[in-house]
């Protein structure tokens, strides 16, 4: 591993490069948790920061930052700040322009967008020693933690969406789903909240299953390994040479594979909680032993394109690994396809181990794309949040997340009915699962800890690693991710 782990120390150096430059500005003098050190910008307001907001008991009264009223924002300027792209970009950019031209305090929210989360991390650490951060921030929920544990805080919104007046319940705004929200919590605050999920899923030719003499997809790792097995047999015994060595699953060793196999196959003692940490080793070797032996017998293949559609389509792997972003385009190599056009293929849970017989629950791993509001003045604050829950109104969020092509984070009849009417009908029939997302929280710096980590499950199954060495990668793993720490 030791060249590859060169390599991820390149990119970790790279990406820790703001941090570092952040830490080096701030002042050695140390500042208390509940005094914010940086604010957001407004172009109307120069009041006094205030702390993040913690709860209270239902019969006290509210604290200043908590009791405003709509007429003390009135024509107040929101700034956002995000990473999103082509048609997200464009629905935020229409949403947005709804709000500025239906609320009736004349708030107006302006967008400013980055070209990926990578820049838009770099910018809120570059801008927040000046504090010229914006009110709210939109990225992949980790960020959020990151940047709340760098000491760039976000403001806990369980008190805003709890509130008696402008919380959720009294604005009737759907609650989020218990396994999403969870995922938003750190160190005991809430500190965003989900816009849509992304889960990952195996990909599933029925029809050929069917034909290799299965009725159902696998639901056990068992029934995986036999049907891949199944599969690669009927390609090495039928006419066609070149097809040998394919035909189960194309192998795939990112962050979200890993996570996805892991949820299902974890030890009894590891709940995958800031993974990895000491107690998540026997889940990591189990599940790569498990994969590596399969691999070696050639039911799991590594595929020579970057893209798996055809091969899917071509009957060369019954199984591969993606998110609802790959449906049209796996859509588009099936109607491009002679004779296999006709195929039934489904999006299914990864299969699970079992507990002496007893099959467990599928664990969906879903990441989430979050919105969080900055530290700032009351009036930003509230203002921020005036903007926030009108965005997670049932017809503006779920009209969001289906353009994202994510899950929407409410259960209630408008989302069911939205998405039966305007979604993929296979993210529609999707919905139902969502009550299996795992609530496990990633550390904060899992844009760091994942890099190292998918390169670590790569070299399972490289040719130069022995099987009986396996377990000294999750070592190697420890020892990269500790050096990294060390070095912040």
């Amino acid at each position: 591993m030791n060249n590859k782990k060169s390599r991820i120390h390149g990119i970790v150096f790279l990406l820790l490069i703001p941090l570092s430059l952040f830490s080096a500005c701030r002042t050695v003098e140390s500042v208390p948790t509940q005094t914010p050190v940086l604010t957001a910008t407004s172009a109307v307001s120069s009041d006094t920061p205030v702390p993040t907001p913690t709860p209270l008991p239902t019969n006290t009264p509210f604290p200043p930052h908590l009791d405003l009223s709509t007429e003390e924002i009135t024509g107040m300027e929101i700034q956002i700040w995000h990473g999103q792209r082509d048609k997200v970009k464009k629905e935020l950019e229409y949403l947005v322009a709804k709000f500025n031209d239906e609320n009736e305090y004349g708030l107006k929210v302006f967008l400013t967008a980055e070209l990926s989360d990578i820049d838009l991390n770099q910018r809120v650490v570059e801008n927040a020693f000046s504090g010229s951060l914006p009110n709210l921030i939109i990225s992949d929920s980790f960020w959020l933690r990151q940047w709340q544990s760098e000491k760039i805080p976000l403001v806990n919104l369980e008190d805003y969406m709890n509130h008696p007046v402008w919380g959720f319940d009294a604005m009737g705004i759907t609650p989020i789903m218990d396994p999403m929200l969870s995922q938003e919590r750190f160190n005991g605050l809430l500190i965003g909240l989900p816009l849509w999920h992304n889960p990952f899923w195996l990909f599933y030719n029925k029809t050929w299953a069917q034909e290799l003499g299965f009725s159902n997809p696998p639901v056990t790792m068992d029934d995986f390994s036999q049907q891949s097995c199944a599969a690669r047999d009927a390609l090495n015994n039928d006419s066609d040479p070149q097809n040998n060595g394919t035909g189960g699953w194309i192998l795939s060793t990112n962050e979200n594979t890993l996570m996805s196999w892991l949820l299902n196959r974890r030890a009894v003692n590891s709940t995958l909680e800031n993974f990895p940490q000491n107690t998540d080793s026997e889940s990591f070797i189990a599940v790569s032993q498990w994969l590596r032996d399969l691999f070696n017998q050639g039911c799991l293949w590594q595929s020579r394109l970057s893209e798996p559609y055809n091969y899917f389509s071509d009957h060369m792997a019954l199984f591969y690994s993606g998110s609802f972003a790959d449906i049209q385009l796996q859509r588009m190599a099936f109607q491009n396809h002679a004779m296999n056009r006709d195929d039934e293929w489904e999006l299914i849970p990864y299969p699970r181990a079992t507990d002496h017989g007893k099959i467990r629950n599928p664990q969906i791993y879903s990441t989430g794309t979050s919105i969080g509001i900055f530290t700032a003045t009351a009036r930003e604050q509230f203002a921020s949040w005036q903007f926030l829950s009108w965005l997670m109104k049932d017809e503006n969020i779920n009209e969001l997340a289906l353009v994202a092509d994510g899950w929407p984070v409410q259960e209630s009849a408008a989302a069911d009915q939205y998405y039966q009417d305007n979604a993929n009908s296979k993210i529609y029939q999707s919905l139902g699962l969502r009550k299996y997302i795992s609530p496990v929280q990633l550390p904060a710096d899992w844009n760091i800890h994942s890099l190292v980590l998918a390169d670590g499950f790569g070299n399972v199954f490289n040719a130069s690693t022995l099987y009986e060495k396996i377990p000294e990668i999750w070592t190697q793993i420890e020892d990269t991710l500790a050096e990294i720490k060390n070095q912040k």
